[in-house]
């Protein structure tokens, strides 16, 4: 039986998307939704339907899909949602997790199992080429692919451990492009 009022997370994994991205379209009254007693957020699934129809949002509902499962490590807000908000114009392709420090990435490692991670080299407490050596010895995270991104060249130390360094800042189509040529897509039809 199928739910009829979704938490803003069965919402996301509903739609593809980042929860954080269904908190904005709440926010921004775009999508409507009620809050239950305890202050937590929840939609009807027949709004969200409507909402991904007239937005003509396109989701893929196949049983035996498999999605790629993209894993961003960034501080920094805004780029974390800008990246987010490249590949979800892909939503029935990707599957995308984000999160701003090692703690939460080291949890969501183990629980999301990426095929790719998308590593900002800065981030606080942490050297990025530690956090790929991590994932280049994990069994369970063997065949995970990772990009880095680095400010100016600095990133070419961290080159033996990534698949590959991309210079902040970076269009969406260069990132695009990357993740098909790691992850050896053919398209993204």
């Amino acid at each position: 039986m199928e739910k009829e009022i979704l938490s803003s997370f069965e919402a996301a994994r509903y739609c593809h998307v980042h929860p954080g991205t269904i908190k904005n379209w709440i926010k921004n009254e775009n999508l409507k939704a009620f809050k239950t007693p305890g202050g937590h957020r929840r939609i009807y699934k027949r709004d969200l339907d409507q909402f991904l129809k007239e937005k003509n949002i396109p989701v893929k509902r196949e049983s035996g899909d498999q999605r790629i499962k993209i894993l961003i490590i960034d501080s920094k807000y805004r780029r974390r949602e800008a990246i987010s908000r490249t590949l979800q114009r892909w939503a029935g392709f990707f599957e995308v997790a984000a999160v701003s420090n090692c703690f939460q990435a080291g949890e969501l490692l183990v629980l999301f199992k990426p095929n790719l991670v998308i590593l900002d080299e800065k981030l606080p407490c942490v050297d990025a080429a530690d956090v790929c050596r991590h994932i280049r010895s994990s069994l369970y995270l063997e065949n995970t692919k990772i990009i880095v991104l680095a400010k100016d060249s600095s990133g070419k130390k961290i080159c033996r451990v990534a698949n590959a360094v991309l210079t902040k800042p970076f269009h969406g189509e260069k990132l695009l492009s990357e993740i098909k040529n790691i992850l050896e897509i053919k398209s993204f039809e």
